[in-house]
């Protein structure tokens, strides 16, 4: 699940069933865990620049995901991540952070937003 490859992995799908759901797809957590807590971890441990795609619904279903995102924001790896438009306790406590700088995604600027996010990745 990182930029250099790995495993394709089924994390959401109707066919799964339980409680943990996001519309019509049964989420599984436990995968979920393995592969992105996994990844942030050893990104951590290499230093990395840390990319997530997404702090959404999904991935708030997981303690051990919410610990890993506040270990790497609290790191010294820069991090890149797309997060929940709304309000959430988790997601709102990241928002306000001091050291989170949010940028909307707007038709207006979407297609400048990839060199605006290298440019404030490179700030750090």
């Amino acid at each position: 699940m990182n930029l250099l490859g790995g495993p394709t992995l089924t994390l959401a799908h109707v066919k799964i069933t339980g409680r943990r759901r996001v519309g019509k797809y049964g989420v599984d957590v436990e995968t979920f865990e393995e592969a992105a807590c996994r990844e942030i971890e050893a990104g951590l441990a290499e230093g990395a620049t840390i990319v997530i795609d997404e702090i959404g619904k999904m991935e708030l279903f997981s303690e051990r995901f919410r610990a890993a995102v506040l270990k790497a924001l609290d790191s010294d790896s820069p991090v890149l991540a797309t997060i929940l438009f709304r309000g959430h306790p988790f997601t709102d406590m990241i928002r306000s952070r001091p050291d989170v700088d949010l940028i909307e995604v707007r038709m207006a600027n979407r297609d400048d937003l990839p060199g605006v996010a290298l440019g404030k990745l490179g700030e750090g």
